[in-house]
């Protein structure tokens, strides 16, 4: 949309693809399909007990990864003492093995929570 309110389609503006980025919330994230440049770039936040298939779900717009796509997680000091402490480590030693168990145990506590009423 241009200053004078005109919606142009992407494909005839003079803005590169190059240039952009997308955004996508944790609403959206789960069954959107984009297309990606192979070489694209992400950020995935990592918010406070988050569970695995949060995580996943946001990573796996990539459809790419591994080949040529990449993924950064980015979280909070909270975020990084709880998965430091789970995993008996040091902040600076988290790796995605260390993420991935932490978002498993997450996962796991809110199943076990969801069947305390049964």
């Amino acid at each position: 949309m241009d200053t004078y309110r005109r919606v142009t389609k992407f494909a005839n503006s003079s803005i590169l693809a190059a240039d952009c980025f997308t955004y996508l919330d944790d609403a959206h994230a789960r069954g959107t399909d984009l297309k990606f440049a192979p070489d694209a770039r992400a950020i995935v936040t990592v918010g406070k007990d988050m569970p695995k298939d949060k995580g996943v779900q946001g990573a796996m717009r990539m459809r790419q990864l591994g080949v040529g796509q990449k993924v950064t997680w980015l979280g909070n000091q909270e975020v990084s003492n709880k998965i430091a402490a789970l995993c008996n480590c040091q902040v600076d030693e988290i790796t995605g093995a260390e993420l991935m168990v932490w978002m498993m145990r997450n996962t796991i506590e809110i199943q076990e929570a969801a069947l305390v009423g049964f």
